[in-house]
């Protein structure tokens, strides 16, 4: 099978799209596997430089969002944005007003990027993704807090969560996802009450569904 295959698609007889996935992975896996990663380190160079060109842009709110087609992005996008733009401007973490998620800021492209009320696997991992970026540019400055106290990490998912941002089934996924990522312990802890809040909120709304 490996032979005719390799041959086969050496004449241009039969094209990738032409095998199936079976095939592909038993008669020419290098071919196929190489050709995979190659789109998607492709696909990720494409999504940095748009995001770098989106932040040296200077737009915000809605002119943002409009830089950016859902249709030739990766799901990853989001996440990606948020590495890149709490790297290039930190002192966005230390904000205790978390004014980079309104709308006229940068909550109109994170919304469009990440929010659906009936999310699908691909898009919770999408949300996960970005929740463990802000984990990670928070643990860089050891989890600040406001003057009163309250984690800023914890008013900063409460904020993606007011303006349906994330919402209420990726915030959970986020907590119950099992890789290791920095500083997700000291997160946890300093976003239990919220996110235990949320639990609650999705336990009475499914018990209303079964009625």
């Amino acid at each position: 099978i490996k032979n005719c295959a390799t041959l086969l698609h050496a004449d241009g007889v039969l094209e990738s799209a032409e095998l199936s996935d079976a095939v592909k992975e038993i008669a020419l896996p290098d071919v196929f596997t190489a050709n995979g990663a190659g789109e998607e380190e492709s696909a990720a160079v494409a999504d940095s430089n748009l995001v770098k060109e989106c932040i040296a842009s200077g737009k915000l709110g809605d002119d943002l969002a409009a830089m950016v087609d859902l249709d030739k992005v990766s799901p990853g996008f989001g996440a990606e944005f948020i590495r890149q733009l709490l790297d290039s401007k930190p002192n966005l973490v230390l904000d205790a007003e978390v004014g980079w998620l309104q709308k006229d800021q940068y909550a109109a492209l994170l919304c469009k990027l990440l929010y659906s009320e009936e999310p699908s696997s691909d898009m919770v991992k999408a949300e996960v993704d970005a929740l463990l970026a802000i984990q990670t540019a928070f643990n860089k400055v050891s989890f600040p807090r406001a003057a009163n106290g309250q984690a800023l990490i914890e008013k900063t998912f409460m904020k993606l969560y007011e303006e349906d941002v994330v919402p209420q089934e990726g915030i959970i996924a986020w907590k119950d996802d099992l890789s290791e990522s920095p500083g997700k312990m000291d997160a946890i802890v300093q976003l239990s009450q919220f996110v235990n809040w949320l639990e609650e909120e999705d336990d009475d709304e499914d018990d209303e569904d079964d009625e």
